[in-house]
């Protein structure tokens, strides 16, 4: 659940998992004033982080200034992320490239500090994202054995059924 900032933009790298972790997100992030009603157009950004909490991944917020503005935030679920590049691979000191399935986002931190806690995290968010991707396939799996064995029996037995009401109605 750790927090990132990036220098010029607020990131957060956030992975919510309960209610509680939501509520927690939304209000630092969308809420300036909590005695005033909601902002609708929040109302999707609550979306957002309560779509990652149920994927049960990591999510990238990032917002174009610290503080709550007209802009629009962008939210980052870790499924989309397919790979990153660091910087040995970009030959460029304390920067990195997420890259999803059709943009890459390009990051440069101002320390290599900043930069190897960004890593340290990255590596916890797609740990994070494999372990719930794995057990979602693992849930499928499970779900398809169980109707193709529901299937099976119902094939195997239909015969049986036909024969009963065949019986009871034709003798």
């Amino acid at each position: 659940k750790g927090l990132v900032f990036s220098p010029d933009k607020l990131v957060a790298l956030c992975a919510p998992l309960t209610i509680q972790d939501i509520q927690s997100l939304y209000e630092q992030f969308f809420v300036s004033d909590p005695s005033r009603p909601v902002d609708t157009r929040s109302i999707p950004w609550l979306g957002a982080i309560t779509l990652a909490a149920t994927k049960k991944t990591p999510v990238l917020i990032i917002l174009p200034s610290e503080r709550f503005g007209p802009e629009q935030p962008q939210f980052i679920t870790f499924d989309q992320v397919r790979a990153i590049s660091d910087e040995v691979s970009l030959g460029v000191a304390c920067s990195f490239i997420l890259h999803l399935e059709k943009q890459d986002l390009k990051f440069l931190c101002k320390t290599s500090t900043d930069y190897q806690n960004w890593i340290k995290q990255l590596t916890a968010a797609f740990e994070m994202a494999a372990e719930a991707y794995d057990a979602q396939a693992n849930d499928m799996k499970r779900k398809a054995t169980y109707v193709a064995l529901q299937e099976r029996h119902h094939i195997l037995n239909q015969p049986a059924v036909e024969e009963t009401l065949g019986q009871r109605y034709f003798s």
